[in-house]
């Protein structure tokens, strides 16, 4: 559900910078390395911290979502 939910956003953050007429390229770099980076160290934490959290991180990690969805929509009124 996680993975649904952040594919979602991210093509709605594309069709975004299409509407405001960003060139592509430089965004396209910048969030692609800090995705790689944030998913590296993510996996390399989740891995070691699972083991003590379990089901309790997943909860966290969607409410978090969601949290950034609602923010994102408030501010972009």
């Amino acid at each position: 559900m996680l993975a649904v939910a952040t594919s979602i956003y991210a093509f709605f953050v594309g069709i975004s910078l299409t509407f405001i007429k960003v060139p592509i390229l430089e965004p396209t770099l910048i969030v692609g390395c800090v995705t790689f980076i944030m998913v590296f160290f993510g996996a390399i934490i989740g891995y070691r911290l699972g083991h003590f959290f379990g089901n309790e991180a997943e909860i966290l990690g969607g409410l978090i979502l969601i949290g950034l969805g609602i923010s994102s929509l408030i501010l972009s009124n």
